[in-house]
């Protein structure tokens, strides 16, 4: 699905991963988890455009539904692979940043499902970014740090576009925008309530989510209450 000239939605069930095209090279922002390679590359496929032509891979952070697909789209494409340098560490070891907080009966089960389902390959990240650093893509999109869904997050801001593609640390809400998750899927609570505040201060124009649909007209959409 379009969102606006030169960046697509690929809805991947449950979470969402986004392309960038640059007028020829391609970024991929996420990889959903283990085996959405496939439908990534049929959508590719359906544009009139292959594996081949990603050349940049951004990763949000390092949860298997975000980074599941890594390790095979990066062999398949040869892209250079981005994420922040907390983030590249659990990618590298093919686990999330963040320490569950998942207790008793709840949290066995959740490992199991884990095990069976999420059984993530660890991939290279080949440059890390911090705060601000730009890249030359679509006029350019700027690393902007967002930890406290996890230890790393980075969202990424398309500046002529004021689109921003916010990964876990916001969701939609009713046509609203909210920074409010689960206690047991933040990493620290404090500094996800300030990364939600920072995005807000931005006042992008459009909001890409990790789950969920974009919202567009969002510069006075932000739940701040």
């Amino acid at each position: 699905m379009v969102i606006t000239p030169g960046v697509h939605e690929i809805s991947l069930g449950f979470v969402n991963a986004f392309l960038i095209d640059d007028g020829g090279s391609l970024t991929l922002i996420d990889t959903g988890i283990p085996g959405s390679d496939k439908k990534i590359i049929a959508y590719l496929r359906s544009i009139g455009r292959s594996v081949k032509d990603i050349k940049t891979i951004l990763i949000t952070h390092s949860d298997p539904d975000h980074m599941g697909s890594l390790a095979s789209l990066k062999k398949q494409s040869g892209a250079v692979v981005y994420s922040s340098a907390t983030e590249a560490e659990g990618i590298t070891k093919g686990k999330s940043t963040r320490q569950t907080k998942i207790k008793g009966f709840k949290f066995i089960i959740r490992r199991i499902l884990m095990s069976l389902i999420m059984r993530i390959k660890p991939a290279v990240v080949d440059k890390t970014l911090k705060n601000n650093d730009e890249l030359p893509i679509l006029g350019g999109l700027v690393a902007v740090e967002t930890f406290g869904h996890t230890p790393g997050h980075l969202s990424y801001y398309l500046k002529n576009q004021k689109l921003l593609f916010c990964g876990d640390s916001m969701n939609p809400a009713e046509g609203k925008i909210t920074g409010k998750r689960p206690p047991h899927y933040t990493a620290n609570a404090e500094q996800a309530a300030e990364s939600f505040k920072k995005q807000a201060a931005m006042k992008p124009s459009i909001v890409c989510f990790g789950h969920g649909t974009a919202i567009k007209e969002a510069e006075n959409k932000f739940n701040l209450t």
